[in-house]
């Protein structure tokens, strides 16, 4: 079983394989109902846990061996958390690799992960923290996209002090953890390549080349050099809760 705590090396294959690989134990993903076909999140906005860099996160998900899993990173077309196709109570586990902080609103997708799992059942997911190199990278694709107004920022979710109290609204017993991986590229350019086409927000941000100048110069503070290349830490929160019973 891989550890929480992960490393992706770009250009090693046979790592990169072990970190896309689906856990044994990964239940089928659940259909979507019949009727009207949900709007889709645009696939720019959310980058997705099957990712090969984002891999070690989404293995570090709760995933239960027994029940019915909703994993939403599964689903294609991909969907917004905030607004699930789903009954009320129909899952016993929901999880998601950063698709709450990428939904068209993280506290109503919080609320979403919690609705379509049954009471005692298990709800997972991960959020990029202001620390390490993805929140440098976010807070840059968010000066040169910046989002509506009245709109909070993606890394509004990933402080812990805020995911702690939306918890706390569902859940009697949650689990709030850091965690980071590592990340090594062989230059600067081909971290910036990688990350820039890894990172939705980057990639939809306008001004491309003065976007791909600033995550050159984020890299290359950031980086250490070894005699392996470019190393990167990403820093990350894990969310793991149980829903509390309903009270009637």
């Amino acid at each position: 079983m891989l550890s929480r705590r992960a490393v992706f090396t770009f250009g090693f294959a046979r790592l990169a394989e072990q970190l896309d690989a689906p856990p044994a134990a990964k239940s089928a993903p659940a259909p979507p109902p019949a009727g009207p076909v949900p709007a889709a999140v645009p696939r720019r906005a959310w980058p997705r846990g099957d990712a090969g860099l984002w891999a070690a996160a989404a293995t570090a998900l709760p995933r239960p061996a027994h029940g019915d899993l909703l994993d939403l990173d599964a689903i294609e077309p991909p969907l917004d958390v905030a607004s699930l196709p789903f009954e009320d109570d129909r899952f016993d586990a929901a999880i998601s690799a950063f698709g709450p902080m990428f939904s068209s609103d993280g506290r109503v997708a919080i609320d979403e992960l919690f609705r379509v799992v049954r009471p005692g059942g298990t709800v997972g997911f991960t959020a990029w923290t202001p620390l390490g190199v993805v929140g440098r990278l976010l807070r840059l694709a968010a000066a040169h996209d910046p989002p509506a107004p009245g709109v909070p920022p993606p890394l509004a979710w990933g402080r812990e002090e805020r995911l702690r109290q939306e918890l706390a609204r569902h859940s009697e017993d949650a689990l709030l953890q850091r965690a980071e991986f590592t990340c090594r590229f062989e230059t600067v350019e081909q971290a910036v390549e990688h990350l820039v086409g890894a990172l939705g927000p980057l990639l939809a941000a306008p001004r491309q080349p003065d976007l791909r100048t600033g995550v050159g110069e984020i890299v290359e503070q950031l980086a250490a050099q070894d005699e392996e290349g470019v190393v990167l830490q990403a820093s990350y929160l894990l969310a793991e809760a149980t829903r509390a019973p309903v009270l009637y």
